[in-house]
C-alpha cells in the first residue's frame, strides 16, 4: 500500500495536536485538494495511425472530520445547510443528519469527495456548504463542571460551524501523485 506524503504529514499533525491539546474533545473539518495522474494508456490517433501515451488526471477535493482533542467526542451530529448542492445520483453521504455514537481522539472520518466539475460548473461561485457539528463530552467530574450550563439548558456541550465555498479551492494545484 502506498502512502502519500500529505497523508503522513496530516497524521503527524493530528498526533501532535492530540498530545499537546487540552483535555476535551475538539472536532475540525480538514479540506484537501487531490491531484492524481492515473496509469499510462496508449491512445490511437485517428489521423496518422500512431498511438500516443497519455495519463488521465483526476482533481478532487475531499472533506474529512477529525477529532483533534484529547478525549473522545460522543453523540456527534453533522447538519448540512447552505446553497451548495450536488447533482443526482450523488449525494452527500450517510454521515449527515445522523448521530455518530463516538469519535476517538485522532479518528478521521471521510465526509465527502467532490470532483472539480462539481465545484466549478454546477454551483455559483458564492454558493456555500455550511456544516454544523454538535457533540458532547464524555462523562466525568471535570467535564460535568465544564458543561453544567449547557446541561441545564439541554443543549449540546460543544457546537462548531464550518463554511466551505468553491472559492476556497481556487488557485494552484498541489504536486501530483502518480499511479
Amino acid at each position: 500500500m502506498e502512502v502519500t506524503g500529505s497523508t503522513v504529514a496530516g497524521a503527524m499533525r493530528v498526533g501532535l495536536q492530540i498530545v499537546s491539546a487540552h483535555k476535551q474533545p475538539k472536532l475540525e473539518i480538514y479540506a484537501e485538494v487531490l491531484n492524481r495522474f492515473g496509469p499510462e494508456h496508449d491512445i490511437p490517433s485517428p489521423l496518422d495511425k500512431t498511438t500516443q501515451r497519455y495519463r488521465f488526471q483526476d482533481i478532487n477535493f475531499q472533506l474529512r472530520l477529525v477529532n483533534i482533542g484529547g478525549q473522545r467526542a460522543e453523540r456527534v451530529r453533522l447538519l448540512r445547510s447552505g446553497t451548495f448542492e450536488r447533482r443526482d445520483p450523488r449525494d452527500f453521504g450517510g454521515l449527515f443528519d445522523t448521530e455518530i455514537p463516538q469519535l476517538a481522539p485522532g479518528q478521521v472520518l471521510q465526509l465527502c469527495l467532490f470532483d472539480q466539475h462539481e465545484l466549478m460548473s454546477d454551483n455559483e461561485p458564492d454558493a456555500e456548504l455550511v456544516i454544523e457539528i454538535s457533540y458532547y463530552s464524555p462523562a466525568g467530574f471535570m467535564n460535568f463542571l465544564r458543561t453544567l450550563w449547557s446541561r441545564i439548558l439541554r443543549r449540546p456541550h460543544h457546537r462548531e460551524t464550518f463554511r466551505i465555498t468553491p472559492r476556497m479551492f481556487w488557485g494552484d494545484l498541489p504536486p501530483p501523485t502518480y499511479s
